[in-house]
């Protein structure tokens, strides 16, 4: 069990590490263009275990603008790994892997929305920038 003097600290980055907070990703399919999707990040805490040196929450917003409660991580090589569930009080069965890539005109996300089996669901693969 953590002490409160072991608590994470919200919103403070490791070391020169980005803060994350606040981004809006616009994200669409890869095969469709027109399925947009919404991931926002709210919160960021630095791990002190270093598994992964952030963990985050926030929203994922589906094209048909149902919004689900989303928790993840982002990894030291700006991996991101985030969870949802598409049933509101079911255990997350919606699951995004992808990286974060630094642009000029701000974040880069591409990967993959994938089902508890591995299967690839509702956008399927794909890319997005902050918005």
């Amino acid at each position: 069990m953590l002490h409160p003097q072991q608590q994470p600290q919200a919103n403070k980055p490791l070391y020169n590490w980005p803060s994350f907070v606040g981004l809006d990703f616009k994200v669409q399919s890869k095969a469709n263009p027109t399925n947009i999707h919404y991931l926002k990040i709210a919160t960021q805490f630095t791990n002190i275990y270093f598994v992964y040196p952030y963990l985050i929450t926030g929203t994922w917003e589906g094209a048909s603008n149902d919004v689900h409660h989303m928790t993840g991580h982002i990894g030291g090589d700006f991996s991101i790994s985030c969870s949802w569930s598409a049933m509101p009080g079911s255990v997350p069965n919606r699951f995004l892997t992808g990286t974060l890539t630094k642009t000029s005109s701000g974040w880069q996300l591409d990967g993959a929305v994938k089902d508890s089996n591995g299967n690839l669901v509702g956008p399927g693969n794909v890319t997005g920038m902050t918005i």
